[in-house]
């Protein structure tokens, strides 16, 4: 494998990493105001019947926003105001307020909060790999593999905690 497409895909792959990162943690976040619109059940199956218990809500605004929550009491009117809390470039919603309580504990979307370090742990270990295969210190076509293949497991361990801490928060569609 050449050490040049291995630097690119190591370069693209710790650039998203690295907006989302920014995006998220650095970057102010907007607060807009929106209307809750429309409201779905997310059902989970009971076991192995055909029993299924509410783990949450889905909820879509007027402005088009979706975000998926574990209590609906606040909505308990069909059109309800709310003030979203924003991200900056990728418009993820972190923040849901009513008018008389802060519901941004119990959005599934904040749970990217948790995951902090983690972020930083793949962005350093890709920013070191990069600068090694950079500067070619080192570098044997065995530890190039190392290289890749720790990188791809720890893409992969990111990848199936996001899916497990939203385990609850199937994305269906209206």
């Amino acid at each position: 494998m050449n050490n040049k497409f291995v630097l690119s895909l190591f370069f693209l792959v710790a650039l998203l990493i690295s907006i989302i990162f920014i995006d998220i943690f650095i970057l102010p976040k907007t607060t807009i105001n929106d209307t809750v619109v429309e409201t779905k059940e997310l059902l989970e199956r009971i076991g192995d019947s055909d029993k299924y218990k509410v783990v949450g809500y889905k909820c879509k605004t007027s402005k088009g926003y979706v975000f998926h929550i574990q209590s609906i009491g606040f909505l308990a009117k069909q059109k309800n105001e709310v003030k979203l809390k924003l991200t900056l470039l990728l418009k993820n919603v972190i923040g849901l307020k009513s008018k008389n309580k802060d519901y941004s504990d119990i959005l599934y979307s904040n749970t990217v909060y948790e995951l902090k370090y983690f972020y930083l742990f793949v962005l350093g270990s890709l920013i070191i790999n990069i600068i090694i295969i950079y500067f070619n210190l080192f570098i044997k076509r065995n530890s190039l593999w190392n290289f890749i293949g720790f990188n791809f497991l720890l893409i992969l361990f990111w990848l199936i905690i996001e899916y497990s801490l939203k385990l609850q928060s199937p994305l269906f569609k209206f």
